[in-house]
């Protein structure tokens, strides 16, 4: 597919054409109203424009991609939800701690509309609520190494976004290791 062929232009660093064919793909998918087929695409198309540094674009693809996967099923929501993580460590790496309180705040966003609409069902009322979590956690992450945020906020920040990512590793075992990373972003 389209898709595929733009990850392996992904895989080579050439965004452009990477980006060309993941829109040619979306655009199909969607006059076929192949709301599955558009998740991955989403996702591919927020890391794509990371990379060419479009974060707004990069930031509303992946929001789409969690929000129509929360609407669908828990396998899409999961992988929505690792490339959200690693996006967001990306972020960090680059010191783009607003743009990362941003991110997460805009996702959490997302995750409340849905739940406003009501879950489908109650696997995915507890993928919404994970995101949720994982959500705030990067949103505080951001926060808390901002300049642009007073230090007694950056502190209350930095204490909220550890003991939600300790919540976090406990809901999943461990699995996401969010603790871990942020103590080695914000410290502690």
């Amino acid at each position: 597919t389209l898709n595929n062929l733009g990850g392996v232009y992904e895989a080579q660093k050439d965004w452009d054409k990477a980006l060309s064919l993941c829109q040619q793909s979306l655009e199909i998918l969607l006059q076929l109203g192949d709301a599955p087929g558009v998740i991955p695409v989403l996702r591919r198309l927020g890391w794509i424009q990371f990379h060419r540094s479009e974060l707004d674009e990069s930031f509303n693809h992946l929001a789409r991609a969690l929000s129509l996967a929360l609407q669908i099923h828990a396998k899409p929501v999961a992988d929505t939800l690792h490339q959200i993580i690693g996006l967001a460590k990306e972020i960090a790496e680059t010191g783009k701690s607003a743009e990362l309180a941003r991110f997460g705040s805009a996702l959490y966003g997302v995750v409340e509309q849905v739940g406003k609409q009501g879950w489908r069902d109650k696997e995915l009322e507890a993928w919404g609520a994970l995101c949720q979590e994982v959500c705030a956690v990067i949103a505080l992450v951001g926060m808390s190494a901002s300049t642009e945020v007073e230090a007694n906020q950056r502190m209350e920040a930095r204490a909220a976004a550890l003991a939600r990512a300790k919540g976090v590793d406990e809901m999943t075992g461990g699995a996401l290791k969010l603790e871990e990373w942020v103590r080695g972003v914000v410290g502690g």
